[in-house]
Parts: structure tokens; sequence; C-alpha cells
């Protein structure tokens, strides 16, 4: 069967309704109404017995404890079982508890200040006594030791502090500390550090010790006053519900069997944070109980504070068939599914423990949210349900540098005190050092610095390092003009006077020529050798108007920091506390280094004993990346590229985890760590993550900071497919939600209901070039795509009862009539 021409049939034209029959056929609630949300497969979708999100709920809502199912009607709410509350036991994880008898044994009363108090905030209307304690324990108390415990790290936000008035801290700063420590901190959020178990190491000489917090005087010996302070504890895990590990649990309230609806196959995924390990042989969750056996993920001890998407897929759960998901976010080998044959009398799911006779398996979990599907799916499958329904909402990067959006230049460096703001919020500013803001090192990597060159001072002519400006008359034809050789370069030339020309006077082989500029626009100008009599930029006649006439540069690498490597660097000193981490950066190399350091979680001369030392170049010209102290060897594409790398990827490269025990001491780029080697380096972009993700979840944040893409020039394949009647399968030569380079030829083979049905037309809206092949209902289509995603309608010919059941009228008989 030859080629077959596109024939825009209309539905109605043979009796169907379009917009009813395709809600029929894709099986979509409302399917008529219009949304912006990512595409998810109409079968993917009727698949799920329920998505359940902690994210929205607060410790005071009436209903606190109900989780409801984001597909009602489906598999029914989860419960939350046994909650505080407050703290680290309910919504969102508060680290301390503001109020008497909670964190701090003590909130000060009306003696000293005039205050309002949740579990959360403390709003001070007066100040009574400044310096007095607000909320605080006596550690040591008439020479005794009291309140032995640690209390955790947490953060703050300050507002309403006024004249000198301070918001003081007091803690035990050390081990073994002998005295309190205090920080004295204005407006703004903070960080504050833990503060160790006392011990009697205190001095002797101190009876009473106390930790906590207070306001400081407004002004000097003024310690009353009214004032409008509040101070609120920010939560550690924001957008997930927090368990105890001690009796919280988190289960449906519908029983299995009834959420998968005679199914004996699955796919369970979850987001959650192992905060601390059960005081059992292993930590378990994610339990899906039948009355015959039951299915589970173990997650490793002794690794808190550890984040991950994992769960289990089954094909045939009355047989304990389960196959494990891991390699979505965190680390894969923290996270094993596992599965029992074993009559155990229940019928539920649990996120976190479970009660049989007691409760079992506890743990301390900050849980995000989970998903069960009636069947399994596929790893795109997955993806589709992830990004439709914005479960990645809370994966967020550590450090996040954006030279383009921090609006960073040559001119305004001192602005930002010569750092790279840190965009996350965790204030992991990158301080900048030795960079010289001039062509070869700084913002764009010119060619020349205008700002040396030699200019007519009679011209009213302005300028900076790259470009210069006519502003008026001119007194000579040459507007500026240079002496030492210079490559070839490329400017962008903008106010040419219609009736005049510039030339670009330039040495070749001693003699001086000229580069005609009679239009505005890109132009490369040619190299020029040095000349005592300067080579530059003159205008053909100086009775002209001239005024605006831009001469303007393009740099190499435009709206990059450029690293010189001679002595630039960039480096933050502090904690990064990486068990696991995916670095992305966007860069490329001016020149090749040897040897090459791009950027290393080591700040204090850890070398290679750190997380990650990315794109290196060894004095050999080995090219290789360290993970955890172990390296692997790789090709380093020298262009510009945005370049992944987690603990156990590079790329498309899998890479090997070393021993290092190390969690990074801090972030250094373009320098080994401390030692005196550095790299060439264009830096568009840099984000690091706390944990291992997948392309598809790196995708993501590329796009939502609109930091480019890991697939320039190329096509996410995600057909979208409507017929007017119902086929009996599809395939494709790719598999959906890969990408491919534009105008690749796909193949799509449709096989219809009856060999009798014929494929009549096929069109596409991101298809070009579409042929159609086959008979006897297998058809196969071939096209080019040029975008995504690919909406593709069908038109299948068939025979049909119509009108009555005495009148038989074929399709193609319809259509001809129309």
């Amino acid at each position: 069967m030859g080629a077959i021409g596109l024939n825009p049939i209309r539905l109605d034209a043979i009796g169907l309704d379009p917009i009813r029959f395709n809600a029929i056929k894709l099986g979509v609630p409302g399917a008529s109404s219009v949304t912006d949300r990512p595409y998810i497969s109409p079968d993917v979708l009727s698949s799920l017995a329920g998505v359940w999100i902690a994210d929205g709920k607060s410790n005071t809502d009436p209903d606190r404890n109900i989780i409801k199912n984001k597909l009602p009607g489906r598999g029914g709410d989860f419960e939350i079982l046994n909650a505080a509350y407050e703290g680290m036991s309910g919504c969102n994880g508060y680290p301390v508890v503001f109020g008497d008898n909670k964190t701090w044994e003590h909130l000060s009363g009306t003696a000293n200040y005039t205050s309002d108090t949740t579990s959360t905030t403390i709003h001070i209307t007066h100040v009574r006594l400044a310096n007095r304690g607000l909320l605080y324990s006596y550690v040591k108390e008439n020479g005794v030791l009291t309140n032995i415990k640690e209390i955790p790290a947490f953060r703050v936000t300050v507002k309403g502090l006024e004249g000198n008035s301070k918001f003081v801290y007091k803690y035990l700063a050390t081990k073994d500390a002998t005295r309190e420590t205090s920080i004295f901190l204005s407006n703004g959020t903070h960080k504050l550090a833990k503060s160790f178990v006392p011990t009697d190491a205190l001095l002797d000489s101190t009876t009473n010790v106390w930790i906590g917090m207070f306001i400081s005087p407004i002004s000097e010996e003024v310690t009353e006053f009214d004032c409008d302070i509040t101070i609120e504890v920010l939560p550690e895990y924001e957008g997930a519900f927090v368990t105890d590990g001690v009796d919280d649990m988190i289960v449906s309230q519908n029983p299995v069997s009834e959420m998968l609806g005679g199914s004996n196959e699955l796919t369970v995924v979850s987001m959650m944070c192992q905060i601390s390990d059960t005081s059992d042989p292993v930590n378990r969750n994610n339990w899906l109980f039948t009355p015959t056996s039951y299915l589970e993920s173990k997650i490793e001890k002794g690794k808190p504070g550890k984040t991950g998407i994992y769960g289990y897929t089954s094909t045939d759960i009355r047989n304990g068939q389960i196959s494990n998901v891991n390699t979505i976010l965190g680390d894969k080998n923290d996270y094993i599914a596992n599965s029992l044959l074993e009559s155990t009398g229940l019928d539920y799911f649990s996120v976190e423990g479970f009660n049989n006779q007691g409760i079992w398996y506890t743990s301390s979990v900050a849980w995000y949210w989970t998903f069960i599907a009636k069947r399994v799916l596929t790893t795109d499958e997955i993806n589709q349900v992830i990004a439709y329904f914005n479960l990645d909402k809370y994966v967020k990067p550590d450090i996040y540098y954006d030279v383009k959006k921090q609006g960073l230049t040559n001119d305004n460096h001192t602005q930002f005190g010569d750092k790279l703001i840190d965009y996350s919020g965790n204030s992991r500013d990158l301080q900048l050092f030795n960079i010289g803001w001039n062509p070869g090192s700084g913002i764009g990597k010119y060619v020349t610095n205008f700002g040396i060159w030699s200019k007519d001072a009679e011209s009213k002519i302005s300028y900076n390092s790259y470009s210069f400006t006519v502003n008026g008359s001119l007194k000579r034809t040459w507007l500026m003009w240079y002496v030492t050789e210079l490559p070839s370069f490329k400017i962008k030339v903008s106010g040419i006077n219609s009736n005049g020309y510039v030339d670009y006077g330039y040495y070749d082989n001693g003699s001086l020529k000229n580069f005609r500029l009679d239009k505005d626009g890109i132009h490369t100008l040619p190299p020029s050798g040095a000349s005592s009599n300067g080579h530059g930029f003159k205008v053909n006649d100086t009775s002209l108007d001239w005024t605006g006439l831009v001469i303007e540069q393009i740099p190499d690498f435009a709206g990059a920091l450029c690293f010189d490597g001679v002595d630039d660097y960039g480096q933050f000193v502090g904690d990064l506390g990486l068990k696991d981490y995916t670095v992305v950066i966007d860069r490329a190399y001016p020149i090749v280094s040897t040897p090459q350091f791009t950027a290393t979680s080591d700040a204090a001369g850890e070398n290679a004993n750190t997380p990650f030392l990315v794109e290196h170049r060894s004095v050999n010209a080995n090219e290789s990346t360290y993970s955890y102290l172990a390296n692997t060897a790789i090709s380093i594409n020298k262009e510009r590229e945005i370049c992944y790398q987690s603990t156990y990827q590079y790329k498309d490269t899998v890479i090997n985890k070393g021993s290092s025990t190390s969690l990074g001491t801090g972030l250094t780029i373009a320098r080994y760590g401390i030692n005196n080697g550095y790299s060439a380096l264009a830096l568009y972009s840099f984000m690091l993550f706390h944990y291992s993700m997948s392309k598809f979840l790196i995708e993501r944040q590329l796009k939502k900071h609109k930091l480019g893409t890991l697939y320039p020039g190329m096509v996410e394949f995600r057909p979208i497919v409507k017929s007017n009647i119902p086929y009996s399968s599809i395939s494709y030569s790719v598999n959906p939600g890969e990408y491919v380079a534009e105008g690749s030829t796909v193949t799509i083979t449709i096989t219809l209901s009856n060999s009798s049905d014929k494929l009549v037309g096929i069109s596409s809206n991101a298809i070009s070039d579409i042929s159609i092949s086959g008979d006897n209902g297998i058809y196969e289509v071939t096209g080019k795509i040029t975008k995504s995603p690919q909406k593709i309608n069908i038109v299948i010919s068939s025979y049909l009862t119509m009108l009555d059941n005495e009148t038989l009228i074929s399709n193609e008989t319809l259509i001809k009539n129309e």
C-alpha cells in the first residue's frame, strides 16, 4: 500500500461527537477543560489507586490527622496516628518547640516581657527588663547540673528589632564547655548551632548557668520599651510530615484489597528522609500488607539525614514478586525492596510502622508523599506521575549560583562584595579571589580592554572596558586606537551614519589595511599586528553627525564568569554535609589546562579525599572524575555544556564510589582546594544537591530555574494520540520520554482492531513529512519530529451500525457523502 495523503476527516461527519468520544476514549474527567499541568498518559492516570501528599497541612488544621487522596473515589485517605503535632512529631518538622516545659524549661512571664507564644512563634509587644531570659533553661542551678540534654541546631527568622536592640542566643558551643556562649543577631534569618549537653566542665565558680534567648536594650541603659518583635522557628522539613520514631504511624484507611480493586500487581513509590534509625535491626517502611504476604522497603541504618524517592513494583503480589525502585532520587544502595509470604491477617498500607499486637519498626522519617498504582509502571510512567502532581516540589539545591540572574558585570562586582550569590537560601555565597574584572578575568572574556586604548581627548566619546559611544561632535577621524597586537574579534555596531562609514585599520605583515564597517550589525574584525602608529577605529568624515555610534565587543563567553587559569578562583568554606550528592554545572573551557581542577567539595586540603572532584585533568593529561576518593576515567567536552555528576554517575558514564567519609569541607571552583593548581573556566551556573538525582529530575530543576537543558537541539518524544474509534495497539521506534535530535525520523506501528479496518488519515502538530504504509489492519507511519509534545490524530475507517438497526453504512461512504 502506497503513502496516503492526509485527509482532514471530521468526526461529526460520521456521526461521532469529537469531544464526547475523546473523553470516553481517554477516560479523563472533564476532558473539555484546559490545563497547563505536565502531560500524563490517561492510562497511567487511570491506573493510580491514589496519590497522598503531606504538603499543605499544618499542626493546627482541624483535619490534621487525615491526608486526603488527590484522586477522590479511588483508594481512600491516609490517617496519621499518635502524633503530638508539634516539634518533630507533626507537620513540617520543627527541631525545637517554644513554650513552657518544651525544649526550654521556662517562658518568661510579664515581669520581663509581654508576649504571645505558640509552639513556633513568640510575638513580643513590650520589653520590661531587657537582658533577662525570654525562653530559657538552667543547665546548672545552685551548683548542680540540670536539664542534661542536647538542644539541636535550628533556624529562626527575627523581625521588628529597632535601635541597638538584638536577639541574643545563649548556648553551650562545645562539648565539655566551661561556660555559655552568646551570639547577638539582628533582623533576618539565622541558623543557630546546637547546644551541647552540659557537663561537670562548667566552671565550679558559676553556681547558676542558663541557656536560651533574650532581647538586649534598645539603647544604652534603656531596658524597658514597647516593640513589635517576632521570633519564628523555621521548619526543617517543609512540606513533609515528620514521625517521632516512637509510635507515630501513617496508614491507609482502606484495605489494600479495596485500594487495588482486585489487581495482583502494583507500583508503590514514596519520598522520605530517614531522620533517625529504628531500634530494630533494620529500618523498614512502605509496608503493604495482604492477608498472605507483605511487601516493604528496607533502608540501610547508620546514615541519618539521607533523602530518597524509592519503592517497588510487583507483577505478582500473591506470590511475593518484587522489584526495586531506587534510581530516581537518593543513594541507590540505601534502599532494598523486600517481600515475604506469610499469613499476616493484615490488609492495609503503612508508610511508617505497623500495629500487630503492638507497634513495630518505627523510625523518625520526614514523609513527603506516596503514590500507589494498580499495575507495574515503567520508569517513564513514574516520571509522568511525579511531574503531573509536582511531587519534586521540595527537591531543592543546597547551593545555587546563576551569573546571569545575579546581573554580575565587570563594573558592578563590588556591589556584591566580589561574590557569587547563593540563591538557594542557605547563604553559601562563593567568595571570588584574584579576579581582574578585565577582558581575560571577569565577565564574558573579551579580547581587549577599550579602557586602555588611546582616544581623541577633544572628541565626545564615552567608553568602558568593552564598548565605546560617540556622544557629540568629533575633532578628528580617529576614534580610538591601540599599538599592541590583537587577534580577530567580533563587534556589534549600531548608529552608522547613512552617508558615511567606519574603518577598522589593522596591520597585515606591516601594511596598514582597512576593514570597512558601512552598516549596522555584527562583524568579525581581522587580526592586527603591533604598530607604534596604532591601529583601530576611524570615521571617513568628521563633518557628519556620528552621535549615537556604538561599537561593542562581543565576548567569547557572554554571561559567564571567566577564571583566567593563573590565580583566579572561588571558594565557600563550611561543612557541606554530603552523604550523597549531585553537582550540575553549566561551563566551558576557554583553554585546556594541564592540570585542570573544575569544582571540588574541598576547601581545607582534603584533595581527592572528598565527596567530589569534577572533571579533573592530571599533569599527564589523563581525564577523570572523583567520587568519595575513587576516580573514573572520562572524556571531558571542552565546549560549553551543562554537565552533571552524582555519587555513581558522570553524565551517561557510571563512576566508582570510593571509601572517603568526608562530608565536604566547602566548595572550590577553578582551583585544587587550597593548593596552587588553577583552571581556565567559564562558569554560567552551578547547583549542588545533597542527593543523587536522575536525569529526569535534573532536567526538571534546569527548567524550573531557567538554566537551560541537558538536551540542546533535541526534542522529547511524547506522543499524545487521539483516534475516532479504538484501535488494538500502538508502538513506537523511540520510547516515549526519550530525547531525540530535532528532525529525527520516528516510526509508529498501529494495529487496528479488525483486519478489515483501514487507517485513512493521520495528522500531527509536531511531526512533519508524514507517510503511511501497510494494510490488513497493520500500518507503519513515519515522520520527522519537530517539537514536543506530539499531538497525533488518527482517523480509522470501519463499518458501523448507524441511524437504525437495519442500515449498515461504512465510514468511507459517509466520508464521501460529506
